[in-house]
C-alpha cells in the first residue's frame, strides 16, 4: 500500500476518538452488570450501547427500550396475548373482537413454547441466545423497579396511566420478547 490508505487501526482509533467526543446522558448501574456498559444518544436520540459481554449489552437494551418504550411494550404483550380489552375495552367495544381474533393465533402459548424449547437446547447458538433473552428481560424489569421506587414518573392518567401502574403489570419474560 502506498499514502494515503486507511487501516483498520485506524478506523478503529476514528471511532474510538469519536465515541470519546459525544456526551453521555446518564448511566445505568444494575448489581447484574458485570463490567462497565456505556449508553450514548446520538443527535436523534437514539441509544448506542457499547459494553465487553452480550449479556450486559443485553441488560442494558432492555432497560433503554423500557425507558423510551414501555407503552409500546405493554401494549404489545396485550396486543399478542388478545388482551387489549384490559386497557382499551372502555375506549372501543371492538377490542374484543381484536381480542378474540388474537387468542386464536396462540401467540402467548407460542412464545413461551418457544421460549421453553431455547432453554433445554444445548447447542451455544441456543444458549447464547437464552442468555441475551434473559438478561434483556432483567433489564426491562430493573426500569420498571426504577419507576416504582420513584427514580422515574409514572403517567398517571389516560391509556398510559393504565398500562403503567407499575404495581399491577406483571415483569417481562423471556417469553415476552
Amino acid at each position: 500500500g502506498g499514502g494515503g490508505e486507511a487501516s483498520a487501526s485506524d478506523a478503529t482509533a476514528d471511532a474510538a476518538t469519536a465515541l470519546v467526543a459525544v456526551p453521555q446522558t446518564g448511566s445505568i448501574t444494575a448489581p447484574s452488570l458485570t463490567a462497565p456498559v456505556d449508553l450514548v444518544r446520538d443527535e436523534y436520540g437514539n441509544p448506542h450501547i457499547y459494553g465487553s459481554n452480550v449479556a450486559d449489552i443485553g441488560f442494558v437494551q432492555g432497560y433503554v427500550t423500557a425507558e423510551d418504550r414501555l407503552i409500546q411494550l405493554e401494549f404489545e404483550r396485550h396486543f399478542a396475548a388478545g388482551r387489549i380489552a384490559e386497557l382499551a375495552g372502555g375506549l372501543s367495544a371492538a377490542a374484543i373482537q381484536t381480542d378474540i381474533g388474537m387468542r386464536m393465533h396462540h401467540m402467548e402459548a407460542d412464545g413461551k413454547a418457544e421460549w421453553a424449547t431455547l432453554q433445554a437446547a444445548t447447542d451455544p447458538e441456543s444458549k447464547a441466545a437464552a442468555s441475551l433473552l434473559t438478561a434483556y428481560a432483567a433489564g426491562v424489569n430493573a426500569y420498571v423497579a426504577d419507576v416504582i421506587a420513584g427514580k422515574y414518573k409514572a403517567p398517571s392518567a389516560g391509556l398510559e396511566g393504565i398500562i403503567l401502574v407499575p404495581k399491577a403489570a406483571k415483569p417481562w419474560a423471556e417469553s415476552d420478547s
